[in-house]
C-alpha cells in the first residue's frame, strides 16, 4: 500500500512532464475564460519546441488574466501578453528555436505562435478562425495544436467587435497593454474577453 501511495504521489508530481512526452497523444489544456471553458489540444508531434514551451508557460501560470486583445473576424484571435512584473522578468523575452514545418494546414481552431522572424517565438499565440493557406509557411508559424471540438462555440463567442490592432485597425495596442497593464483594456475596450486561468489537464483520451 505504501509503495502504491508513493508511486501515485510521484506520478502526480511528474504528470505534466509525463503527459508532455506521451507518445502519439495530444495534451489537453483547459482555459477558464470570460466566455466559458476553452479546451486546447497541444500536439508535440507538430512542433516539439513550441508545444513544450507552451505547456511550460501554462504550468508556470503565464496565461492568467490574459486578454484576447486582437480578435479579427474570419482571421484570428491573438493573446499572450502578461502584465505581471515577476512573470515578465521570467518569460517575456525568452525565445525558442523554430520547429521544422510538418505541413499541418491552418484550419478553424488551429493554434500557433505569433512569431516575427526566425527563432522569434516567445509567449504570444493565436487561434485561426478559418482555413488560411497564407499561414504556416514559415518555421515560426508551425502549429502547436488546436481548439478541441467541444470548445468551438466558445471560440466563436470571443468578442471581435474592436477589430485588428494598430496600425491595421482601431483595437487594443499591444505596446499600451505592456505599458499600462490590463486596466488600459478594461477601461478603453471593456468588451474584450479574457483568459482567467489555464491548466494542464492530461493526455487527450488518457485518464491520468
Amino acid at each position: 500500500m505504501a509503495f502504491a501511495v508513493g508511486l501515485a504521489a510521484a506520478i502526480g508530481l511528474l504528470s505534466p512532464l509525463l503527459l508532455r512526452v506521451h507518445a502519439g497523444a495530444a495534451t489537453l489544456v483547459s482555459c477558464d475564460t470570460t466566455q466559458g471553458q476553452l479546451d486546447l489540444e497541444i500536439n508535440r508531434d507538430w512542433s516539439p519546441n513550441g508545444a513544450d514551451h507552451f505547456l511550460e508557460l501554462v504550468e508556470k501560470g503565464w496565461f492568467t488574466d490574459i486578454a484576447f486583445y486582437r480578435a479579427v473576424p474570419n482571421f484570428l484571435v491573438q493573446f499572450g501578453i502578461n502584465t505581471d512584473e515577476a512573470m515578465k522578468r521570467q518569460f517575456e523575452d525568452q525565445t525558442i528555436p523554430d520547429d521544422p514545418p510538418q505541413n499541418v494546414p491552418f484550419q478553424r481552431g488551429t493554434l500557433s505562435y505569433a512569431g516575427a522572424g526566425a527563432n522569434s517565438r516567445t509567449n504570444q499565440v493565436f487561434i485561426s478562425y478559418g482555413s488560411n493557406d497564407g499561414l504556416g509557411k514559415a518555421p515560426w508559424e508551425t502549429p502547436i495544436g488546436n481548439v478541441a471540438k467541444q470548445s468551438m462555440g466558445v471560440l466563436d463567442d470571443i468578442y471581435t467587435g474592436y477589430g485588428d490592432m494598430p496600425p491595421w485597425g482601431q483595437g487594443p495596442s499591444p505596446s499600451e497593454i505592456k505599458q499600462q497593464g490590463n486596466s488600459y483594456i478594461r477601461e478603453s475596450f471593456p468588451k474584450v474577453d479574457f483568459i482567467n486561468t489555464c491548466r494542464v489537464v492530461g493526455a487527450v483520451g488518457n485518464d491520468l
